[in-house]
């Protein structure tokens, strides 16, 4: 698929070229789901980066990424694209979730393995977002994507915080860093 060497690039032309020719791709084959599941993954990364908005992202993503389940529900870049519609959409259990099933089909997949402790670390289970970013840099330690999929949220001022989300007390609001500084429950 000649769409992802220009994925890999992480630049913004070349995003514009992988989208348009998975757009050519889908067109010849609209149950293409790998390239459903790439294209939805792109368009997430571009708003992440700022070259697209984000409510045209989500949509124009979360439309590729179901069609990809729909077309292949076996493959790891279909949970993954919806996955990462969830996790900026601010639908954090459901971005665990595709994330989860993406890790499930493809347990070596570098990209959704990073992705998944930024969501877990919007959930504040810092723990677990810092043990899956590492294990997503040892899949993968020169990915391109390294520096967005080794971001994590704010680590709490004390561990009294970490301590009361593990005792089930009541969560308190995280800041969304991914796209706004609202106050968000995980």
């Amino acid at each position: 698929m000649r769409a992802l060497s220009h994925y890999w690039r992480v630049t913004r032309q070349d995003h514009v070229v992988a989208q348009a020719l998975l757009e050519k791709a889908i067109a010849l084959d609209p149950n293409y789901g790998k390239a459903l599941g790439l294209l939805g993954t792109s368009y997430m990364f571009t708003a992440h980066m700022g070259w697209m908005e984000m409510a045209a992202a989500i949509s124009v993503a979360e439309r590729a990424a179901r069609a990809a389940i729909r077309a292949d529900d076996e493959d790891a870049w279909a949970h993954n694209a919806l996955g990462h519609v969830h996790l900026f959409a601010r639908r954090f259990e459901d971005s665990l979730a595709e994330f989860e099933t993406a890790l499930r089909l493809n347990p070596n997949f570098a990209l959704a393995q990073g992705y998944y402790g930024l969501a877990l670390g919007y959930c504040g289970r810092w723990q677990d977002a810092d043990e899956a970013a590492r294990r997503a840099i040892r899949l993968s330690p020169r990915d391109p994507y390294a520096p967005s999929i080794s971001a994590s949220p704010p680590m709490p001022a004390s561990s009294a915080a970490i301590t009361r989300r593990r005792s089930g007390s009541p969560r308190r609001p995280c800041a969304s860093a991914a796209t706004s500084s609202a106050r968000i429950e995980c």
